[in-house]
C-alpha cells in the first residue's frame, strides 16, 4: 500500500515499520531535553533552545504497508510550542519543503523552512544562532548525503547534541563500490583513513546480515572516534540498531554531545522501548 501522499493531498515520506521507532527515539528526547533544559534559559544558563532538522522531509510519513499515517520529526518537534525558542528546517527537495511549510502554519510554529543541501546550509543558519544557545541537530540521511564537515560545523559551537541516523548497513553492503569511486565516501567520512575499515571488500551480495551487523559495528566505533576528536566526547556505547522489514540491519542511531548532560538524558529515554519494554543492564 504505498503512497507518497498525506491525507491532505501533500507529498509524504513512505515509511517503514523500523521509521516509527526511530522517531519515537527522536520524539522522546526532544521532550526530555526540553525539559530539563528550558529552565535553564531563566538562570541565564542558556538564552535559547534550538532545534535544527538538516534533511527534515515533508513532515508526514505513510507506512508503505499499511497506510498510517505518523508525524515526522518537524512535526513533532514543532507541536512542543514554546519549548523550543527556534526550528530550522532543511531538506534538497522542493516539494518536501512546500509541504512542511503548509503543514507548519497550520499548527502554527515559528520556524525557518528552506530548500537546499544541508552541507551549505548548516553554516548560514550556525552563524545567526546565538553563541549562548543550546543546539540540538537531527540529522537523518538516506545515505552518505551528510559530509563530515556538516559536523565539524556543529562542533564548532559551544553547545550542541546530534542524533544522527548513521547507514552502517549501507556503507557495508556497498564498501566495494565506494572502493571503485572514492570521491563520495571521502567527503562523508571527511578523510580517506575509511579504506583501513573497508579493507578489500567483497561484492555486496556476499555479505550476510551477521556481517552486516559486525562490519557496521566497526564503522559506528570509528565513526565515534571522529566525533571525540572533533569535539563531542560524550556518546553511548549501545545504539538501538534500526533494521528493515525483513530484519537487515541498515542504520545505528547515534547520540552525540558536548556535555554528560545530554549523555545522561539520552541514556534515560532509552530505557523504555517503544513496545514499552524497559531495558536491562547498566550499559544503556
Amino acid at each position: 500500500m504505498l503512497t507518497e501522499f498525506g491525507s491532505d493531498g501533500l507529498k509524504a515520506r513512505p515509511a517503514g515499520s523500523w521509521t516509527e521507532r526511530k522517531l519515537y527515539y527522536v520524539e522522546r528526547y526532544l521532550r526530555a531535553f526540553a525539559t530539563a533544559m528550558g529552565p535553564k534559559r531563566a538562570q541565564k544558563k542558556w538564552e535559547k533552545l534550538v532545534y535544527l532538522d538538516l534533511l527534515c522531509g515533508p513532515g508526514i510519513c505513510v507506512n508503505r504497508e499499511t497506510g498510517a499515517e505518523f508525524d515526522g520529526s518537524p512535526l513533532r518537534a514543532a507541536k512542543l510550542g514554546a519549548a523550543l525558542d527556534e526550528l530550522h528546517f532543511v531538506d534538497a527537495d522542493e516539494e518536501n519543503v512546500a509541504a512542511l511549510r503548509s503543514r507548519l502554519a497550520r499548527i502554527p510554529a515559528r520556524a525557518d523552512c528552506r530548500r537546499g543541501d544541508c552541507n551549505e546550509e548548516v553554516g548560514k543558519i550556525l552563524a545567526n544562532i546565538s553563541s549562548n544557545a543550546l543546539i540540538l541537530a537531527f540529522v537523518d540521511p538516506e545515505g552518505l548525503e551528510v559530509k563530515f564537515s556538516t559536523f565539524e560545523q556543529l562542533a564548532r559551537k559551544k553547545a550542541a547534541d546530534v542524533i544522527y541516523l548513521f547507514p552502517s548497513g549501507g556503507i557495508v553492503r556497498n564498501a566495494a563500490m565506494f572502493l571503485d569511486k572514492p570521491g563520495t565516501m571521502d567527503a562523508f567520512w571527511g578523510a580517506p583513513d575509511w579504506r583501513r575499515l573497508a579493507g578489500s571488500a567483497l561484492a555486496p551480495a556476499s555479505f550476510t546480515d551477521a556481517e552486516v551487523r559486525a562490519g557496521g559495528g566497526r564503522w559506528v566505533s570509528a565513526f565515534q572516534r571522529k566525533m571525540k576528536g572533533i569535539g563531542f566526547p560524550y556518546f553511548t556505547e549501545w545504539e538501538p540498531l534500526m533494521t528493515n522489514d525483513q530484519n537487515a540491519p541498515m542504520y545505528h542511531l547515534l547520540f552525540f554531545s558536548k556535555h554528560p548532560v545530554g549523555l545522561k538524558i539520552w541514556k534515560g529515554i532509552k530505557q523504555i522501548e517503544p513496545n514499552g519494554q524497559r531495558l536491562l543492564g547498566l550499559d544503556v
